[in-house]
């Protein structure tokens, strides 16, 4: 398993101790064993997690922008260096919060951060008062690695997984 496999999966039991309903200790660790195990039994690299969830991210804005409150999230993205304090700062200065929403999902997609959706999912866990939006983006992983997984399998040339 990947190193930061591990630290998802450490996260996970770090959280589940202190979930509150509807988000149980098992729904925790199911949605994030997903991702670990996602990255890890797919081999892909982050960057490749990173793409895919970028996908789930993008089909769900709409949902996102106007259900989340981007102040705890860009708070928990600028501790991770994910966004930079000028763009930070910019973006504080936008008065609506849904569009301060927009402008960053519009600024996570337009990053360089190798794991910029990644951070952006972990926040959303770790504010647990979007569990729903978790529960839809892992909903959606199967679907996408299938894909993926058919991807990597017709463009084998051993016919196995990358």
């Amino acid at each position: 398993m990947h190193c930061r496999s591990l630290d998802i999966l450490s996260r996970a039991n770090d959280i589940s101790h202190t979930a509150v309903p509807p988000y149980t200790h098992y729904t925790l660790l199911k949605s994030t064993t997903l991702i670990t195990l996602f990255i890890a039994f797919l081999r892909v690299d982050h960057k490749m997690a990173n793409g895919i969830l970028k996908t789930i991210f993008q089909e769900l804005h709409s949902k996102i922008a106007t259900g989340v409150d981007p102040d705890p999230v860009m708070d928990a993205l600028s501790s991770k260096y994910v966004i930079g304090s000028g763009d930070y700062q910019r973006l504080r200065q936008v008065p609506a919060a849904m569009d301060r929403c927009r402008d960053l999902l519009t600024l996570l997609h337009s990053s360089s951060h190798p794991q910029a959706f990644v951070h952006l999912r972990l926040a959303l866990v770790d504010l647990r008062e979007y569990w729903w939006i978790v529960d839809e983006i892992d909903k959606k992983l199967p679907s996408l690695t299938s894909q993926l997984q058919q991807l990597h399998l017709s463009n084998s040339t051993d016919g196995k997984l990358l």
